[in-house]
């Protein structure tokens, strides 16, 4: 676990690369195999669509298994567990290459 600021040092993510975060803000919508679907979608169809993003990075709480669960299903990788400076919650920085 390192204590940073920025992701990029901690695992190697090129300047082009894009950054997402999701919410299933309907509660009855959660725990229904959507968030795959949604990430896996938004990345073909709005992240990828740009041939200079390489790559796309994500830190969902540590907590927040649900989450970890739909990046891991949609394709990214673990990189590692960090504690930002002045958070009290450990991420999972994740990340997907493009195809």
């Amino acid at each position: 676990m390192k204590d940073c600021i920025s992701f990029r040092p901690l695992e190697g993510a090129e300047p082009y690369s894009a950054g997402i975060d999701v919410a299933i803000g309907v509660q009855k919508l959660t725990g229904l195999g959507l968030g795959p679907v949604i990430i896996r979608e938004f990345v073909r169809r709005f992240v990828f669509v740009s041939p200079a993003v390489r790559a796309v990075i994500t830190d969902p709480e540590e907590r927040s298994v649900r989450s970890l669960h739909a990046f891991l299903k949609a394709g990214f990788k673990l990189v590692e567990t960090i504690q930002l400076i002045g958070e009290s919650r450990k991420r999972h920085v994740m990340r997907l290459d493009r195809p």
